[in-house]
This record gives C-alpha cells, structure tokens and sequence, in this order.
C-alpha cells in the first residue's frame, strides 16, 4: 500500500477516500423515488467540509475508518474492495458491518452512515419532498469554517475567493 496522494478537488480527502465516500453515497443513499440521488448533491464535497472542520484525531480516525471499509469485502467473503464490489454487494457488506459482532466494522459502518445521513438531510433540495420548508431563518450565516473551507477550495481551484 502506498502512501496518501491527494486529490485536486478536496482538501482533506484524498484520491483512494474520495473513490471510497463515492461508493458509500451510491450504496447508502436513495438513487430512485421521490428523493434526490445521493450522488447528484455533492455529498462527497459535503464530506471533506465536514472533515476539515474536525479535530485532527477524528480526521485521522475517520480515514482510517474510510480504509476499513474499502477492505471489510474481504473479511466477508467478497474479493474485492468496496469501491469496485457491485451496488448489490456494496449494500449486503455494509449490512453485515452494521450487525458485526466485531466491533470495529459495526462501530465503523454506524459513524458512516450517520455522517452520511446528516449530510444527506440537510441539503436543501431534500427538504421538500419531506415536507420540510426549511429553517425559520431564511437568510444563512455559514459558519466560519464553512467560509474558510470555501476560500481554501476555491484557492486550490484556481478560482477567485
């Protein structure tokens, strides 16, 4: 295994994480229905931010967890690594991680999905079709950090801030 190369889009996720958070979106997060796609709201994105904004511990604990589940097919009886397992295959080793009796898959595939939920239902565009209109304060005040990451990103981009 080499070591981490970084990926031109994101600040904290690097080329293997991002491959990794892609397939978890595709395999957690609604695809078809009345709900938008996970993969069409940048959710990936929504990941980084989230992760930049964290202590460095849980950064690293989070990459470590990211590396975990590209692997855990193999500790399931699948030989391949998440990112390249089907759609279907992606979702029955997520399920046997959730249910692990090992505690680092359960507590692992728990964490993820919970990022993932809460980056997913606080896109806006999934408000509507839940019948939520939104918070009662209409005008958002990202916070600093939010504002920060835009700036580093936009800087890494070669785009104006």
């Amino acid at each position: 295994m080499t070591g981490f190369e970084p990926h031109p889009r994101f600040l904290v996720l690097g080329r293997r994480e991002v491959t990794t958070v892609d397939a978890l979106v595709s395999a957690l997060l609604p695809t078809d229905g009345g709900l938008p796609a996970g993969d069409t709201l940048g959710l990936t994105e929504a990941v980084d931010e989230q992760l930049w904004a964290a202590a460095p511990t849980l950064r690293g604990e989070f990459m470590l967890a990211l590396a975990l589940v590209e692997y855990a097919p193999f500790a399931f009886g699948y030989w391949s690594r998440f990112s390249t397992c089907s759609a279907e295959t992606r979702e029955t080793v997520f399920e046997a991680m959730l249910v692990s009796k090992r505690d680092s898959f359960a507590r692992v595939a728990s964490a993820i999905k919970q990022l993932l939920a809460i980056v997913y239902y606080t896109n806006p565009a999934t408000w509507t079709v839940l019948g939520y209109d939104g918070p009662w304060v209409k005008t958002a005040k990202p916070p600093p950090s939010a504002v920060r990451y835009a700036q580093l990103l936009s800087e890494k981009r070669g785009a104006p801030a």
